[in-house]
C-alpha cells in the first residue's frame, strides 16, 4: 500500500506534515508581497509566534479532542500535526493582520474555513452528520 503524502509537499516531512519553515516559505510566495527565499531570522521568529497562535485555535476547538497533545514551536524545523493547508492558510491570515493588510479579511476566511473542514473531517471521518448540543452549566 503507498503511503500517504501531503498534497503541499509530498517530498518533506512524514508525508502528513511539513516543518514550519518550508509552511513559512509557501505562505509568503502566496503572500505575494515577499521573496520566501529571502527570509531572515526576523521574519522566521514572527512566524514561529504566527504558528504558536495557530496552535492555541487547533487546542480550542473543539474537533481537536480525539488527537495527540500539540505542543508550541520552538524552532522553524519543528513538525506538527497540524495539516499543512491548515497551517498555511493560518499563516497567511495571521501574517496579513500583522502586516495591517487589506487582505487580512479574505485570508482569515479562508482559515477558519479550512480550520473548520480539515479538523471535522480529521475527527470524524467526514461521514457524521453535525450534531450540536448546548450545554448549560
Amino acid at each position: 500500500m503507498a503511503e500517504s503524502v501531503s498534497p503541499i509537499s509530498p517530498h518533506i516531512g512524514d508525508g502528513l506534515t511539513s516543518p514550519l519553515s518550508v509552511l513559512t516559505n509557501r505562505a509568503l510566495r502566496r503572500y505575494g508581497e515577499w521573496n520566501a527565499s529571502t527570509v531572515d531570522a526576523e521574519t522566521q521568529s514572527l512566524f514561529i509566534d504566527l504558528a504558536n497562535e495557530i496552535v492555541d485555535d487547533v487546542r480550542g476547538h473543539p474537533y481537536w479532542n480525539n488527537f495527540p497533545e500539540l505542543e508550541y514551536y520552538v524552532s522553524s524545523e519543528d513538525v506538527r500535526p497540524v495539516p499543512d493547508p491548515v497551517m498555511i492558510a493560518g499563516l497567511l491570515a495571521k501574517f496579513a493582520v500583522n502586516q495591517g493588510s487589506n487582505k487580512w479579511e479574505k485570508y482569515e476566511n479562508d482559515y477558519y474555513q479550512r480550520l473548520n473542514q480539515h479538523l471535522y473531517y480529521g475527527a470524524t471521518g467526514g461521514s457524521m452528520p453535525l450534531n450540536l448540543q448546548v450545554v448549560r452549566r
